[in-house]
């Protein structure tokens, strides 16, 4: 349909990293990935990303859209929509211009809400 947006959990998956799959080091990333596994470092992604129950990512992300429904210990700058599961477990400042958080979803940080998915207070991501 002409101007209709394309929800993102409709994305394609272009990638996956599995359960015993662990990466040590920054991520740049261009289409959808599910993360089931372990990362170890930043991420950033032009496009959106699935982080399974089991998923654990330890580091600050920049990406269009995320699903999490496991566990991220860094700050996020999400450019449209944050979707937290009940089984999410989310330590960290984020921005993003749209989040919902299901009941029992675990959440410590700070949130910055707004249009563009940018806040004049950017969370600190380091390079």
């Amino acid at each position: 349909m002409l101007g209709k947006k394309k929800d993102f959990a409709e994305e394609k998956i272009q990638s996956l990293i599995g359960e015993d799959v662990v990466i040590e080091g920054n991520m740049t990333l261009k289409d959808a990935v599910r993360i089931d596994g372990k990362i170890k470092g930043d991420i950033t992604s032009k496009g959106s990303l699935f982080v399974g129950k089991n998923g654990v990512i330890e580091g600050n992300i920049q990406a269009v859209n995320i699903m999490i429904a496991g566990t991220i210990n860094g700050n996020m700058n999400i450019t449209e929509r944050i979707e937290a599961t009940a089984t999410s477990k989310i330590k960290g400042d984020i921005v993003a211009k749209s989040l919902v958080i299901d009941e029992n979803a675990a959440f410590e940080g700070n949130c910055t809400m707004n249009m563009n998915g940018k806040s004049a207070v950017e969370p600190e991501i380091q390079q």
